[in-house]
């Protein structure tokens, strides 16, 4: 391998291969780990859009509620009011029940003189909607 001369052209550019052999291997995998991590803007807005899909959900409760409370003695256990009863008798806006372009209905259930709130987007669903 190493002659009087030091190291021969073959010998040197088996060398260089091997070194970027390795130097690619550590790129892959330096990059496939930080693939996986979300980033903070990724998490921030995950957070912020669930935050707004809770804001619809607080909306579609209010609005239900002011409603209730004007029907309460003609709803019982079981009656649902709509986002589209809310909307059309204008107890809600419809630009209440967006997040950007993001439309979503839902309904209020009425139980034991209260209410439960569910609704559905495109990107969202509340539990047991």
């Amino acid at each position: 391998m190493q002659g009087k001369n030091g190291w021969g052209l073959t010998e040197t550019i088996i060398g260089i291969c091997v070194i970027m052999s390795f130097v690619l291997l550590v790129v892959m995998l330096v990059n496939d780990l930080y693939a996986n991590f979300p980033t903070e803007t990724e998490s921030a807005i995950s957070n912020t859009s669930t935050n707004n899909y809770k804001q619809i959900e607080n909306n579609l409760y209010k609005a239900a509620n002011k409603y209730y409370l004007k029907y309460k003695n003609s709803l019982t256990n079981g009656n649902v009011i709509t986002s589209e009863i809310l909307i059309n008798e204008y107890y809600l806006d419809k630009e209440d029940m967006m997040v950007n372009t993001d439309e979503c209905t839902g309904y209020a259930l009425v139980y034991n003189d209260s209410l439960k709130t569910y609704i559905s987007c495109d990107n969202y669903e509340t539990e047991g909607y």
